[in-house]
């Protein structure tokens, strides 16, 4: 599985892509996770206080947003696919 990131997000974790290494399907919050572990500097910029994903993050699973998804967070990611962060789109 690859986890990418983009805009800022790359800047912040100083990397385009993260391999994780799950060789079983886990869960779009456990890779998540794995990513907040791997790189803390990001937690502040995903995470509120609680532990839950911040609004402004758009993840997407296989180029599919995860909010369309049925169950949403919980749906598994398995070896071979692609996660994707996006930081908020700016500009006018």
């Amino acid at each position: 599985m690859k986890i990418l990131f983009y805009a800022s997000f790359r800047s912040i974790v100083g990397q385009k892509e993260y391999h994780p290494g799950f060789t079983e399907p886990v869960t779009i919050k456990q890779c998540i996770d794995s990513v907040v572990g791997r790189f803390p500097q990001i937690k502040q910029h995903w995470l509120d206080q609680a532990g839950e994903l911040l609004p402004h993050v758009h993840v997407s699973l296989n180029r599919v947003d995860v909010d369309l998804l049925e169950i949403g967070y919980d749906s598994l990611v398995y070896p071979g696919d692609e996660l994707d962060f996006f930081p908020p789109i700016q500009g006018g």
